[in-house]
């Protein structure tokens, strides 16, 4: 799993703020386009009642003109004619009401007709303002919302920009990113290489100081392990030679008690068989160790206090007493160091062990 520093995920999150902010103006910016449209929209409307009050108004003065005139359309001509010869003109016959079928005199109908038309004039002025405001308003209408498409196209185009940027800009982000995160990956497997190469020397520094500080503890020509001194005597003797000579030196034959103890052993012999080849021996590697049977045949146990030997590191079908005369222990090289029973007038190399745990 990668890991991304605070840095980056810090430029992610501040970029991803600035692309709400964006968004967050441009829905503004909408809402207010939006709010003119639904303003210009009740202009128009309150503008198509006023028309349609207009023509109400027209209408109650046509009929009132056909409810003065009646059904007398050419009656009512012929008397406007004689009216118009003069202002004093009166209507002589006494039945020229019911005759024209008028229910007013020539002047009060003249007088009428003058009102209404000059009522027509004034409202055909007015009807004209009307329409003139009217197409006024539907140009301003119009031009409105011209302004608002061409806005709303602005605002389209600017939206369009914005996300191209944002792609661009994230995409150039994203490939910085990754290029980044594998430096920084990189880089943190170099430095673990290092520190593990680090561990390695510190561990192998520890591990000699360990040993050196163990071996000054034994002393020259020892070895420490556990709580035990060990040295490794590469002399020919038999077991009871090398017993006494290991007592010189405060100590006895090894005592292997469990298989750590053993592994360590082993390791040290084959390290020094080794060494033996390399300088030109042909022969095996035998050593002592306290093991033995001399007591009672069978019974092995380990000298000098006779402990039964509770640890078995034999070989197969060992210890065999093969000539009848092998009461003592030792580790062969051809068996990898593993336990044999031989004669104890035999000459082998041997190991000396202080077991401070043991005394």
């Amino acid at each position: 799993m990668r890991y991304f520093p605070p840095m980056i995920a810090f430029v992610c999150l501040s970029f991803f703020e600035i692309g709400h902010l964006i968004e967050n103006n441009i829905q503004m910016q909408v809402y207010r386009i939006m709010a003119e449209l639904l303003e210009l929209k009740g202009d128009f409307a309150e503008l198509q009642k006023d028309i349609a009050n207009a023509g109400r108004c027209w209408n109650q003065d046509c009929l009132e003109i056909q409810k003065l005139i009646g059904n007398g359309n050419t009656s009512i001509c012929h008397c406007l004619r004689r009216i118009g010869a003069g202002p004093q003109h009166k209507l002589s016959t006494p039945n020229a009401n019911e005759k024209y079928g008028l229910s007013l005199s020539s002047d009060e109908v003249l007088k009428k007709l003058e009102m209404i038309l000059k009522g027509l004039a004034k409202e055909k002025a007015t009807r004209i303002n009307f329409v003139k405001e009217n197409e006024a308003m539907e140009d301003t209408f119009r031009q409105n919302l011209s302004y608002v498409v061409t806005q709303l196209e602005i605002v389209r185009n600017n939206i369009d920009n914005k996300i191209s940027e944002t792609n661009a800009k994230a995409a150039t982000l994203g490939i910085k990113l990754e290029d980044n995160v594998n430096k920084i990956e990189q880089k943190f497997n170099e430095t673990i290489s290092k520190l593990n190469q680090i561990w390695e020397d510190l561990d192998e520094h520890v591990e000699k100081w360990y040993r050196d500080h163990e071996a000054a503890q034994c002393g020259d020509g020892w070895r420490k392990f556990n709580e035990s001194c060990y040295t490794f005597i590469q002399m020919n003797m038999s077991w009871f030679a090398a017993e006494q000579y290991c007592q010189l030196f405060g100590s006895h034959l090894i005592r292997i008690d469990d298989h750590s103890e053993f592994q360590f052993i082993q390791g040290v012999l084959n390290e020094l068989h080794n060494t033996r080849l390399r300088e030109g021996a042909k022969t095996s590697s035998y050593y002592w160790t306290a093991g033995n049977d001399i007591m009672k045949e069978g019974h092995w146990v380990w000298t000098p206090l006779n402990v039964p030997i509770l640890y078995s590191a034999w070989d197969d079908l060992e210890p065999n007493n093969i000539q009848g005369n092998e009461h003592c222990a030792e580790l062969v090289s051809y068996r990898h160091f593993k336990m044999n029973d031989n004669n104890c007038q035999q000459n082998c190399f041997f190991v000396c062990e202080i077991n401070r745990k043991h005394g």
